[in-house]
């Protein structure tokens, strides 16, 4: 952290970093409150989850797919499922995580980059209330692959920010690398974060001078492109033989993996390089990148702020400190088309791959999250203008009016999910507790009118009905809070709402 000798800088510093951890608190406050799962939370109930430390039912499938560890810490962290209350105090454990990964990343990037302490905290509170991340703050069974990874790629951007001897240094990527490998292992989307850090380093600049050299900025590319590599190879060529040959968890992993290669081909490890389909994907991503905080926006909104995006980048180009031994010209081509490179880049876990990979929030905290820094860079440098009169004030009003609108929009969107989810959970138990106070063991679940979403806030991962998919879980979830043994009934659901 960047202590000071100066009594009130220091409480400034500490002041910024509980407003940030304060303010995301109360952000996050309609997760926590409730009682319900959402998804694959309630697949849960559908088996033991004390018995360690395979039994999740989707446990086999994140091994196939390069993801042993987070399997790992899953079947782990759902060992203290108790029922459907027990949920809510591990949406709070979540919600803390995100407020220490927030208040962390502010730490990082005021200990190594030139950013006012201001720009930071609003800059650490825009990235952690993103609809990609805000979805990890009630979706327990997705959580620990959407948070885990950025503790690790913190600390690994952080370790490249050392500078000494060679030795040193080579210590220092080496322990990078192995952080950003095991990342990886957890979910690679939420690894490429990372790129998100770097470009925040290219585009304010590192504090240490001998860090603003173009060639800094190069290795923390090839440094995850490398790692990206190795991960690749390793889950390929060592991973999937191991796991066929030695049926690990009594599993037949060639029918698994001959299922991802046909069926599932969105986690298929193959590469494609079909341009028709990256122009689709691409076009996708931006759809739901530039719409940033807000529900799905139309081309006349998206394309004026892929205009200002591409704008700060080029201002960005002429006032960064790698670029000062260029020209203009050659400043705005050079940092341009490296800015777009780490844009495009960010996303290549769900681009580059040969299946049909879903775009949803999820998989997009890192490109979403470049969005949020150019925006914040820009106010960042208004915020520094001395020449403009009142320009500046006028200019910062229309961001802060922008920014209120979007942190507005996601607190909505987070209200919405959690009446949605109530009411579904809600549903579905005063169903049971009606059969089960009649001595029915027949339990027939009617569908249920979610809550009007008329903004299209519920969109994509945030979209689907618990109900039409998972309704044993629920049901299970619903007996055992009234004490029943779930194996004495039969679920029957009827989605034509017959009765």
């Amino acid at each position: 952290m960047d202590i000071s000798k100066d009594p009130k800088s220091n409480r400034n510093l500490y002041v910024c970093i509980t407003a940030v951890f304060l303010c995301l608190i109360l952000f996050y406050l309609p997760s926590v409150g409730g009682k319900f799962g959402y998804l694959n939370d309630y697949t849960i109930f559908e088996y033991n989850p004390h018995q360690c430390c395979l039994g999740f039912p989707e446990t086999i499938q994140l091994f196939a797919i390069g993801r042993p560890i987070q399997a790992l810490l899953l079947n782990w962290q759902l060992m203290f499922v108790n029922g459907i209350d027990s949920l809510q105090p591990m949406r709070i454990f979540f919600v803390m995580m995100i407020c220490f990964a927030a208040t962390g990343f502010f730490v990082h990037i005021q200990r190594h980059f030139n950013i006012s302490r201001y720009s930071a905290a609003v800059l650490s509170l825009l990235i952690f209330t993103l609809p990609s991340m805000t979805i990890n703050s009630f979706w327990v069974a997705q959580s620990i692959p959407g948070i885990v990874p950025i503790f690790f790629v913190l600390l690994a951007h952080s370790i490249m920010q050392i500078r000494g001897a060679m030795y040193i240094r080579c210590i220092c990527f080496a322990t990078a690398f192995f952080l950003i490998y095991i990342s990886l292992f957890i979910y690679p989307p939420a690894t490429f974060f990372f790129l998100t850090l770097t470009l925040i380093k290219f585009m304010f600049g590192a504090k240490d001078v001998h860090q603003t050299r173009l060639c800094n900025i190069h290795i923390e590319i090839v440094l995850l492109l490398t790692s990206c590599l190795v991960y690749f190879l390793t889950v390929k060529y060592i991973l999937k033989p191991i796991l066929i040959t030695s049926h690990f968890g009594g599993m037949n992993f060639s029918s698994i993996f001959h299922d991802i290669d046909v069926k599932n081909t969105a986690y298929r490890f193959s590469v494609s390089f079909d341009p028709v389909d990256k122009i689709a994907r691409f076009y996708d991503l931006f759809r739901l990148i530039f719409s940033i905080w807000f529900p799905p926006l139309g081309l006349g909104f998206i394309i004026p702020i892929m205009a200002v995006f591409w704008s700060t980048l080029a201002y960005a180009s002429l006032d960064s400190p790698y670029l000062k031994n260029l020209n203009r010209t050659y400043r705005i081509i050079f940092g341009l088309s490296l800015a777009t490179f780490i844009l495009l880049l960010s996303p290549l876990p769900v681009i580059i791959g040969q299946g049909n990979y879903p775009m949803l929030y999820r998989v997009t905290f890192a490109p979403m999250a470049i969005i949020a820094v150019a925006i914040v860079f820009i106010m960042d440098r208004v915020f520094q203008m001395t020449n403009i009169g009142r320009k500046k004030y006028a200019f910062l009003c229309i961001i802060g009016i922008f920014i209120l609108a979007g942190e507005t929009s996601s607190y909505k969107r987070l209200v919405l999910m959690e009446r949605r989810l109530s009411a579904e959970y809600s549903h579905v138990f005063n169903v049971v507790k009606k059969a089960d106070d009649a001595g029915f063991k027949e339990i027939k679940i009617l569908p249920i009118e979610s809550p009007p979403d008329p903004r299209g806030f519920l969109f994509r991962d945030f979209g689907y009905t618990a109900v039409n998919s998972i309704t044993l879980g629920m049901v299970n979830a619903a007996l055992q809070e009234l004490g029943r043994d779930e194996t004495q009934y039969h679920v029957r659901y009827d989605p034509l709402g017959q009765r």
